[in-house]
């Protein structure tokens, strides 16, 4: 259950103060590549409830990550929450980085970007959140760059863990089966 909450902290990532966001992204998604490793579902299981992530490709250079969360109430019944985020990956040096943005929250009127890092493993998807440490202001994605590669241990230490999340193996059967 603990790792359920972790995904919470994303959604709320938009509306706390904890967490470091930004008009401004690393990069724009030019020179972003998809990375099939992350593709796919990652699913956290517990009585009465089931989360996750879909992740797919939104075209050649940015993920769409949905976020998902089923719970059973025996008043209410079944209810769903989902959240849509867009993604792309900026690499600086050998670190690469992941500038993410709510696609339908009222809460980000100003299309804010989050920045997370992500590893894959033995079919576990981990994430690290960028942490509000950082005290300048960005007038471009050069800028932020340029701030990444001066203070990269900084930086990089910056991150808090998220989550760690299981992939779902489970075939999906197709309409027509």
């Amino acid at each position: 259950m603990k790792q359920y909450l972790g995904i919470l902290l994303l959604i709320i990532l938009f509306t706390s103060c904890n967490y470091y966001t930004s008009p401004i992204p690393l990069s724009d998604s030019e020179n972003s590549t998809i990375d099939s490793l992350l593709l796919g579902r990652w699913i956290i299981e517990a009585k009465n409830e089931k989360a996750g992530i879909y992740i797919y490709p939104f075209d050649k250079k940015n993920y769409l990550a949905s976020y998902f969360e089923f719970k059973y109430d025996s008043i209410k019944g079944l209810k769903e929450d989902i959240w849509h985020f867009k993604m792309h990956n900026t690499n600086i040096g050998e670190d690469t980085y992941y500038n993410f943005q709510p696609l339908s929250f009222k809460s980000n009127p100003k299309e804010l970007y989050g920045v997370l890092k992500l590893e894959v493993s033995n079919n576990k998807l981990a994430a690290y959140i960028l942490k509000d440490e950082i005290d300048t202001q960005f007038v471009s994605s050069f800028d932020f760059q340029a701030y990444v590669k001066l203070n990269k241990e900084f930086f990089n230490n910056n991150f808090d863990s998220l989550f760690v999340i299981q992939r779902d193996t489970t075939k999906i059967k197709s309409f027509f089966e």
